[in-house]
């Protein structure tokens, strides 16, 4: 099966054991670097898996001048784990090192570990960092930040690395390592169904019994294939197969990571994610076990993992395990049975298929509604040419039964006609500029009503995302309360109506009215909050729906939103531009004002709900929690990946929060948008003995629904912007959830400190979460209430206000 070249009489201080497969043009430069360490008493182990290149020749033409290499060949591919396997058994040193063949070590390495070693006489494993190195060995760390911040981690106990393995998986680089041979005995070999993940399976296995070392240095040069003609060298090449492999693979090596895992080194590394602490007999360290397997891994938008299915599964059908489960750890069947409903995987490729499948639809359908939107004003204008073509018509067939009527009528009238047309051509006109754009002094359009020459108000279309957000409703009822003497209108969906039917000077269009009412009104405001985010690398449909605003307005406002994020200047740039044309835009934040700096129509001012009229009542221990849905909320700006940590943050606090006594409220504000289905799970989630403290609001149709759970409050949990804002306005301790740039952005203009950012999710405690919340001591909200007007300076300018 194998030939030995050549070997050494006496037994090595280091073995070094290579494996093989057709890497002909790397292998030579590998093997020097080795040769060059200045730790010299070595045994250089090759086993070449089958290899068809010239791999062979180069490694015996090295050890025909130096006698510590010896080759191993075998005659047909057997892939990696077996080689190696063989290698171990060659292996004779006191020590053990690994090296891949297109890697390099630099001259050092094994004297810095041994050097390493020494200092950590416990220890009997050690790895390093490294540089990383292309296929003409130039080093391109700059490319390989992600595999650098993954792989530079240095740990210094036994439990830590027992976390590090479970929770996010390996870090650690094989052809870095040196290991006594005692260690790689007492192992065993690699496990052959591993073939991508063969060695962190290794390492894990070494870790149940050991400490390891790394030695925070660059001793060694990893390659990675970077070229087009060199893709699919990587052994672990990201191909559909691979990352689907690993994925795998990886799900069983954790499945199994507890297994043969002495009892005191799972207490010591996993005791404080135990449900409880004191856990300590075989049965209950058994329960403890299961449980925590259920626990995904961190960075998983998954409620549960499999294998701890599978381990409560049995331990359910055990009568002894069964009432402890039960009875000390508060998990009957039925929680099993909620366990099961979930989505137990996570696999990475298909996430991301049907991510990019869902953008690819949703781009489709934008598209679809803007050739409809197109179609539609193409009927309009045809609409409107048939009716000029009918006032045309009957004014031809007037002409004719004039010229059949008397003498004088028939020289008179032609002249009237003519008059009239001549008059009333010039009253259209009289209200617009010549470029068609309105150009109305401050307080023409109030003036005009004052001196008569309109039959009623100012009309001002309200151009808000109206989809049942608590927020936005918010919005047009205070424009509209602002303004009691202007005619507002707004389109919507079918049965919106209703939402409204307390604003007298409000009326709710069609969305087919959308042109008509731009056109038609005296003026637009564009409200609302996140208005100018760029979704999306293609723009230029938003773009083109903002312009069109701009092109067909007689006066152009946009009040109470944000500007961003965006990651294309151009974009920028575009809106710079496109904002000239407006006659005042107000942003909410100081960030969003600030990338106008110069424009003398663009200015800030704090939220408009920040001059909600509260009704504050006593005080109540009482805590609003305002949740929202992650799931689905992909694409260049998505957040479905934080999902799982955010449910288990926001059932924690309802969880603590009830036991301290406090009555908790649900709210939604926002059913389309999966508030409501977040409120469900979390109740469903909830053990029964709190669901009695919680209640729950929804935002169906009045605002009061949910507002009125902001009276009297003592504290807000707020995901939900405006309920941060409420809150705020409420007199209330708040705790924002931050998971989008509007809520920082606003924040950092309140100085204010506090609250839970997205990639803090996965580590937040529930229980210090609470103990912050209760710390915060409310804002004095006047100043702001006071300052939230100014978004209405420059529409108070043309209403006359």
């Amino acid at each position: 099966m194998s030939a030995t070249l050549s070997t050494s009489q006496r037994e090595p201080l280091v073995s070094v054991l290579m494996v093989n497969c057709n890497h002909a043009d790397t292998i030579g430069q590998a093997l020097e670097s080795v040769l060059a360490q200045t730790v010299t008493d070595l045994q250089v182990i090759v086993v070449d898996d089958g290899s068809t290149d010239d791999s062979c020749r180069v490694v015996k033409a090295i050890a025909a001048r130096d006698p510590r290499v010896e080759l191993h060949r075998l005659e047909r591919n057997v892939h990696i784990c077996r080689a190696t396997n063989l290698g171990f058994s060659k292996v004779r040193g006191e020590w053990l090192a690994r090296i891949d063949s297109d890697d390099l070590w630099y001259p050092t390495r094994l004297e810095r570990q041994m050097a390493a070693l020494r200092e950590h006489p416990g220890i009997d494993v050690c790895f390093s960092w490294a540089d990383w190195i292309d296929e003409r060995g130039e080093l391109i760390n700059d490319l390989a930040g992600d595999l650098m911040s993954l792989t530079d981690v240095t740990l210094s106990t036994q439990r830590e690395w027992l976390r590090r393995f479970y929770y996010h998986g390996n870090c650690l680089l094989h052809s870095s390592v040196l290991m006594r041979s005692a260690v790689m005995r007492e192992t065993g070999g690699f496990e052959l169904t591993y073939r991508q993940l063969h060695d962190f399976d290794y390492w894990v296995r070494i870790a149940k019994r050991r400490n390891l070392l790394v030695v925070p240095e660059r001793l060694i040069a990893m390659r990675r294939f970077v070229g087009a003609r060199d893709q699919g060298r990587n052994a672990s090449e990201e191909s559909e197969d691979n990352v689907t492999r690993t994925f795998n693979e990886y799900l069983d090596i954790r499945a199994h990571l507890f297994d043969d895992l002495p009892d005191q080194v799972f207490v010591d590394a996993f005791g404080e994610d135990f449900v409880r602490g004191d856990s300590r007999t075989p049965d209950e360290l058994a329960c403890e076990r299961a449980l925590l397997l259920c626990r995904p891994q961190l960075e998983w938008d998954v409620p549960v993992a499999p294998a701890g299915l599978r381990a409560l599964k049995a331990l359910l059908a055990q009568e002894r395990t069964r009432r402890l489960l039960e009875e000390r750890y508060d998990f009957p069947v039925q929680r099993f049975y909620a366990l099961t409903t979930a989505h137990l995987y996570n696999d990475p490729l298909l996430r991301t298929r049907f991510s990019m499948e869902k953008d690819a639809l949703y781009a489709a359908i934008d598209t679809l509604n803007g050739e409809i939107e197109t179609l539609r004003g193409h009927v309009r204008d045809l609409e409107a040419l048939v009716g000029e073509k009918d006032v045309e018509l009957a004014g031809l067939r007037g002409r004719i039964g004039e010229l059949e009527g008397s003498t004088s009528w028939r020289l008179t009238r032609p002249l009237r006609a003519l008059g009239s047309l001549a008059r009333g051509g010039r009253r259209a006109d009289a209200g617009r500029a010549a470029d068609g754009h309105g150009t109305d002094a401050p307080g023409a359009v109030a003036t005009a009503v004052e001196s008569g020459h309109a039959s009623s108000g100012p009309r001002v279309f309200a151009h808000a995302f109206l989809a049942g957000n608590l927020g936005d409703d918010l919005f047009v009822r205070m424009l509209c309360a602002r303004y009691p003497d202007v005619s507002f209108s707004v389109v919507a969906p079918e049965g919106y109506a209703g939402r409204f039917a307390d604003v007298n000077n409000l009326t709710v269009h069609d969305p087919s009215d959308f042109s008509d009412l731009v056109r038609s009104s005296d003026a637009v405001a564009h409200i609302g909050g996140c208005c100018f985010v760029q979704h999306a690398d293609d723009f230029s449909d938003f773009l083109a729906a903002d312009t069109f605003l701009a092109d067909n307005a007689r006066h152009l406002f946009f009040i109470g939103g944000n500007f961003g994020p965006y990651s294309d200047p151009a974009y920028l740039e575009a809106y710079r531009e496109l904002f000239r044309r407006y006659d005042g835009v107000t942003f909410r934040d100081r960030y969003s004002a600030g990338l106008f700096v110069g424009y003398p129509n663009v200015a800030y001012a704090p939220d408009i709900i920040f001059g909600y009229p509260a009704r504050r009542a006593e005080r109540r221990r009482r805590v609003v929690v305002s949740p929202i849905s992650f799931v689905g909320r992909t694409g260049k700006n998505g957040i479905e990946q934080y999902g799982g940590a955010y449910h288990r943050l926001m059932l924690g606090m309802v969880r603590a929060l009830a036991a301290r006594g406090y009555e908790v409220s649900l709210v939604s504000f926002c059913q389309g948008q999966g508030d409501e289905d977040e409120v469900a799970r979390i109740l469903e989630d909830l053990e029964p003995e709190w669901r009695g403290t919680v209640r729950t609001a929804f935002y169906r149709t009045a605002p009061d629904e949910v507002v009125r759970e902001f009276e009297g409050a003592e504290c807000v949990v707020a995901t939900r912007f405006h309920a941060m804002v409420l809150g705020f306005a409420h007199g209330c301790r708040v705790m924002p959830v931050v998971y989008d740039q509007k809520t920082r952005k606003v924040l950092d203009d309140l100085a204010f400190e506090g609250g839970v950012e997205l990639d803090e999710l996965a580590d937040a405690d529930p229980e210090r979460c609470v103990d912050a919340l209760l710390r915060t001591d409310p804002i004095d909200v006047a100043p702001l209430a006071e300052a939230s007007t100014g978004h209405f300076r420059f529409l108070d300018a043309l209403l006359g206000r």
